[in-house]
């Protein structure tokens, strides 16, 4: 058990925390991927010194979050109640899946502090959704949250008809009809900060874009494009795309490729001798095994759908490529975020942009937030307020929505 030094700016996050502990609000930090938003955690959990329950949304990142704990407390002080690692013990300092514990509320009663690990994924409109539920069932004294991303998407249908339904992106503490994290941000240090100090690597994009994104139809739910539309449309293209990815990979150490499609990437593999696929449909011996060899360098490329974003953790890489639009925020920033991190044979972060990402929403790394009067806004390397900015409207027939 021993102890790292923190940097200028968690010392700050730390202390963000602790002093607002005996405040009875819910409260959040902005961190970058790559800020080490574990270590604070660690850090404010050793300080405060009470029990503490960790949420995160996935047993990877837990495991992440579990090896920095372990450098303040002793192994036999933290618990792991997750049903995928089989593992459902309770301890002074427990971490936990959402998942595995909504439906035991009474077996954390007694946790007086909640830290929620990426907590722009709580659904705060939405009282009957796991963390809510779970939350209000336990009524711990103190919830802080910590993301990279603290904006969501939000679709509303507009009066009088209620047939147009539009859909707009807001800070996640200017959300919600009780405003859950109404203790606002205590603590932001934005992305470009930490490269211009030397914690981040500075990245390079280019911009290959294929089709605009006003050419690509929204899904039903209106939260994103339809992905295999816009794959009919690029596949004319694919072979300058595989082109492109040849001749990054001939000049960086790992690439890492986010694809629309379990078929396309598996269609791209078969063209990489040292490639590998991973998704939803990868078992999980085998996806450990290919981030193990990938991180190792053994494996060059991975062509990834829907899976290595929040929490994946490859300091080497420096290559990235971008076929699968969007046109979240968030989701784009933490695509990105994936090259940003530092690493002492690390000569460039090269990100190839296909999906029209770029162009829509400027550089993922001058995304922050900032103060819009005396409100929490987001801006974007375009310099723009983006909460409350409209990035869908889609007619619907009025006898559809009353």
């Amino acid at each position: 058990m021993s102890k790292i030094t923190l940097r200028p700016y968690q010392i700050l996050a730390v202390q963000s925390i602790v002093n607002r502990y005996d405040v009875a609000t819910n409260d959040t930090l902005c961190l970058p991927t790559g800020s080490g938003k574990s270590i604070v955690i660690a850090e404010a959990v050793r300080q405060i010194n009470q029990p503490t329950l960790i949420l995160q949304p996935s047993a990877e990142i837990l495991q992440q979050n579990k090896e920095k704990l372990e450098m303040y407390f002793p192994v036999e002080d933290i618990g792991v109640y997750s049903a995928s690692l089989n593992e459902k013990t309770i301890k002074k300092i427990t971490l936990a899946t959402i998942g595995s514990i909504s439906k035991c509320p009474e077996n954390f009663t007694n946790f007086p502090l909640v830290m929620i690990d990426e907590c722009h994924l709580v659904p705060i409109d939405s009282p009957t959704s796991q963390y809510l539920k779970f939350l209000n069932q336990i009524k711990p004294h103190k919830i802080i949250g910590v993301t990279a991303t603290p904006f969501r998407l939000s679709t509303t249908f507009a009066p009088p008809n209620y047939n147009e339904a539009v859909t707009t992106i807001k800070v996640i503490t200017r959300m919600g009809r009780n405003k859950f994290w109404n203790g606002g941000i205590i603590f932001n240090v934005p992305t470009s900060a930490m490269i211009d100090q030397g914690y981040l690597h500075k990245p390079t994009y280019f911009d290959n874009t294929i089709i605009q994104h006003e050419s690509v139809p929204t899904n039903k739910s209106l939260s994103d494009f339809k992905l295999d539309k816009y794959e009919e449309l690029i596949l004319p293209h694919e072979e300058n795309i595989l082109d492109t990815i040849s001749r990054l990979s001939s000049n960086s150490h790992s690439v890492l490729v986010f694809c629309t499609s379990v078929e396309q990437a598996i269609r791209y593999s078969l063209v990489f001798k040292s490639s590998a696929v991973v998704s939803a449909l990868t078992k999980k011996k085998e996806r450990k095994e290919i981030i193990s060899k990938f991180r190792a360098g053994e494996l060059k490329i991975v062509f990834n759908v829907s899976c290595l974003t929040t929490g994946f953790d490859h300091p080497r890489l420096d290559g990235l490529v971008m076929i699968r639009p969007t046109r979240s925020l968030g989701l784009y920033s933490q695509m990105v975020g994936r090259v940003l991190r530092i690493h002492p044979d690390k000569t460039h972060a090269r990100i190839i942009d296909f999906s029209g990402n770029l162009k829509a929403m400027g550089y993922a790394d001058s995304i922050e937030l900032y103060k819009n009067g005396n409100l929490p806004d987001i801006r974007t390397s375009k310099k723009e307020g983006w909460h409350g900015k409209i990035l869908y409207k889609m007619k619907l027939p009025t006898n559809n929505y009353k």
